[in-house]
Formats: C-alpha cells, sequence, structure tokens
C-alpha cells in the first residue's frame, strides 16, 4: 500500500504573498481591471471568489449563430425595394426598416418587391407616435395575402414610440413575431440600465407566462466602447433571466433575444468603423442573436452609401466565415475573467431587480 502524502490546501492571501514576492515593487492591485460603475476585476482569483446566483446558465445552444442585420436608410417604400434587395444580396440576413407613415398593401408590394419575406427576419421601426403597428400589420396580412403566405412564416420584431404591442389576436396571427421590445435607457450606470430592462420585462408576465414570453422578448443593449464589458452585460443579461424564470417558478432553459446595435457616428468614421469590428466579435463571444453595424456614412448619398453598408456586413461575414465564431456556444466560458465580470454584473442587475420590483 502506497501512502500518499496530503498537503495544506493554501488560501487566497498565502498565495498573494507569493504574487506580491514575484511582483517586487509592483502590487496586485496595480492589476486590478476598473470599468467604472464600482465594477473592478482582480486579477488572481480563486475558489473564495466564486459567485453563484441561484440558477447558473441555461443549457448551452449547438453553435452561435446570430443574424446579420443591415439598417435601411428612410425612404419611400417604393424606393426601399433597391436598398434591401442590395443588402440581401450582399450577405445581411435580417432588414432594420423604418416607418414613417401609414403603410398600406400596395406599399409593401413596392418595398419588398423581388424579396421573399418568409426567407427573412425583419424588424420594424415605427417612428410616428400616432402610427399603430396593428393597422401596419393589418397592411402586411393582406400583402402576404396576396402572395399566398401565412403570417405565421414571418419572423421579426418591431419597435413603438409608445412601447405597444400587438393584441392577441394578431399575436396569433403573426405567431413568429418578437412583440415586446426592450432597449436599454440612457442614463444610470450599468447595472441599473440592465436592471430597469429586466424589470420592464418580467412586468410582462401577467400576461404571459415568462417561459412564453421569452419566445416574444427583444432585448436591445448598444455597444459600449470596452471590449470585456460587451461581453459581460449580454451574458449577464441571459444569466439574470434565468433567475427571473426561477423565481417565477420555471425551468431556467429559455434565454431572450438579443439585439446589439453598433453606432458610428461621432469621430473620425473610419476610426469609429474599425472599432465597429471590435464591439462586434466582443457582442459575438457574448451570444447576441442579431448584430447590426450602422454603416459609418449612414446618411451619405445612394453610392457611397452603399460601401459604407457592404463594410459593416463583411465585418461580420469574417466573424463568421473566417474566424467561425458563431461554431463555439459560448466562446467566452472558461476564461476567469470573463465569466467573473459577468457574474459581478449580473449580481448588481439581480440586487437592482429585487430592490426595486421584487420576486413572485
Amino acid at each position: 500500500m502506497i501512502n500518499t502524502p496530503t498537503f495544506p490546501k493554501p488560501g487566497k492571501e498565502a498565495w498573494l504573498e507569493e504574487i506580491r514576492k514575484d511582483l517586487g515593487s509592483r502590487s496586485p492591485e496595480d492589476f486590478v481591471a476598473h470599468f467604472g460603475d464600482g465594477l473592478a476585476i482582480h486579477p488572481f482569483l480563486t475558489e473564495e471568489d466564486r459567485i453563484d446566483l441561484p440558477a447558473r446558465f441555461g443549457p448551452p445552444l449547438k453553435e452561435n449563430t446570430w443574424l446579420i442585420s443591415e439598417r435601411i436608410a428612410q425612404t419611400a417604400p417604393d424606393r426601399l425595394a433597391a436598398r434591401c434587395l442590395a443588402a440581401l444580396e450582399g450577405g445581411a440576413s435580417a432588414l432594420s426598416i423604418p416607418v414613417t407613415t401609414e403603410w398600406t398593401p400596395e406599399d409593401f408590394e413596392a418595398a419588398l418587391s423581388g424579396i421573399y419575406p418568409d426567407y427573412v427576419f425583419f424588424h420594424f421601426t415605427f417612428t410616428a407616435p400616432d402610427s399603430t403597428a396593428e393597422a401596419f400589420f393589418s397592411a402586411f396580412s393582406q400583402y402576404l395575402q396576396r402572395r399566398d403566405l401565412s403570417p405565421a412564416t414571418i419572423r421579426g420584431s418591431f419597435s413603438h414610440p409608445s412601447g405597444s404591442g400587438l393584441s392577441p389576436e394578431w399575436q396569433a396571427r403573426f405567431t413568429g413575431l418578437k412583440t415586446h421590445f426592450i432597449a436599454a435607457s440612457e442614463t444610470g450606470d450599468i447595472a441599473e440600465k440592465l436592471g430597469r430592462m429586466i424589470i420592464e420585462a418580467e412586468r410582462f408576465t401577467t400576461d404571459h407566462t415568462p417561459d412564453l414570453l421569452t419566445e416574444h422578448l427583444v432585448l436591445e443593449i448598444t455597444a459600449g466602447d470596452d471590449f470585456y464589458l460587451n461581453i459581460a452585460v449580454i451574458r449577464a443579461l441571459r444569466l439574470v433571466w434565468s433567475n427571473v424564470l426561477l423565481a417565477n417558478r420555471k425551468a431556467p432553459d429559455t434565454t431572450p433575444f438579443i439585439r446589439f446595435m453598433i453606432p458610428t457616428g461621432g469621430g473620425d468614421p473610419y476610426t469609429r468603423t474599425i472599432a465597429a469590428s471590435v464591439q462586434a466579435l466582443a457582442a459575438a463571444i457574448g451570444g447576441a442573436d442579431l448584430i447590426e453595424i450602422e454603416p459609418f456614412n449612414f446618411n451619405s448619398i445612394e453610392k457611397d452609401a452603399l460601401t459604407g453598408a457592404r463594410i459593416a456586413r463583411n465585418v461580420q461575414h469574417l466573424l463568421q466565415m473566417e474566424a467561425f465564431t458563431n461554431k463555439v456556444s459560448d466562446p467566452a466560458q472558461g476564461s476567469y475573467f470573463t465569466d467573473r465580470l459577468t457574474r459581478e454584473l449580473a449580481l448588481g442587475v439581480w440586487q437592482h431587480f429585487i430592490s426595486n420590483n421584487g420576486t413572485k
């Protein structure tokens, strides 16, 4: 029989003492990463630092594929078709279309000429408060009927200035439409912003069960400047929503649809375009369901605008077809630094949620 020696398990302070010896005049605190809003991550973590919320991440997806969205410039419906076709032929899988006026079935025929609407994910942005989503989708339904298509084949989402959704009657027709859209506010620290989103989303559970709500829920995030924080924001939203489901006595195995927006306005447009590629990588690693990069010359003349749109699409094509980021279900998993940042942020969001809303 071989006697295997046992060694005492050193605590964190013992490890830190060894690190201080190696660093000499430097302190471990010099290497702490500060993200603002009270978020700070130490580079040395042990089991003592583990943070867990009641629910863990839901089961991983088989792959990390996201939709490549292109924002179409505001124009009349009869001029939309050319821009939409150029986007789809260039590799976009989703179209973000502004709605500035009431549409008729004829407007849909003009705007979607040459397009198979059941193969595209749409996001309609209503800009006029007095326009009604139900009138819009009623005209859409009539157009689909003319093409022998069912409204149930349409995938997409929409946002309205009033925050209103669709009546149960229209939800029953457009079953592939995500009808509850929530965007992060521009005020408050990052945990407060995400916490308010979760509070607003959870209130929809009065009309829907949480698991059913998840199928109709879109959470929109605008990219920040920090690469790691962009990753953590997406992952923290998923983690907190798993805990919302658990609090509502539902299995935490579904996640909301996360739409990640990357603006390129402000500053040098070419510098912003380079920054957008890093932000898109963060969104892909974090697990966004849709990524939309605003072309650097979005409001430019027709020819130049198409150049910017092509670059915005190709950034994502490189991530999918060259880097294969979409082939890994959770690229950030196993990174102690990113996991720690995710859990610190998720804990802040969860605390904001329960202190301002409570759980059922």
